[in-house]
């Protein structure tokens, strides 16, 4: 006598298989995630990079118009919120604000706003002789600019 071939499958086969399939899904899913996360790192630190470099600059840029004979910088060896300028007359000084998230100019005539901070958590100054040393801290790193 033949015997028949069986059509289909028993029950433990296709458990086994929906088994098999689900820890892929599982495995696919926590790539995924782990993918996402990585990429929303790289791109929290591309952001800090460009605020810094852009506050680097704005900050060289504003600071040019005081590289002349007339303006001393107020020595300054502590690590502090800002740093001053001074001429015979008028006092220029740069203060970095906790709350507002902006470094400010204050002067004789008013305020103006250096730049505005979205990433960078604190900026502190240092100053000597004619060199001003920047610190900004963000995500517990330090720039030193």
């Amino acid at each position: 006598m033949k015997k028949k071939k069986k059509k289909g499958f028993t029950l433990a086969e296709m458990s086994v298989a929906l088994a098999v399939i689900a820890i892929a899904t599982a495995m696919l899913a926590l790539c995924f995630v782990s993918i996402s996360n990585f990429s929303e790192k790289k791109e929290r630190q591309t952001e800090i990079s460009r605020e810094v470099s852009s506050f680097q600059k704005q900050l060289n840029t504003s600071l040019q118009s005081y590289k002349t004979p007339e303006f001393f910088l107020v020595q300054n060896t502590s690590h502090a919120h800002g740093f001053q300028i001074n001429t015979s007359t008028e006092t220029f000084l740069f203060v970095y604000s906790l709350e507002t998230q902006k470094l400010v100019l204050n002067t004789n005539s008013g305020e103006d706003i250096v730049f505005e901070f979205n990433h960078i958590e604190e900026v502190k100054f240092q100053t000597f002789e004619s060199l001003i040393r920047c610190t900004t801290i963000c995500d517990d790193k330090e720039y030193i600019l």
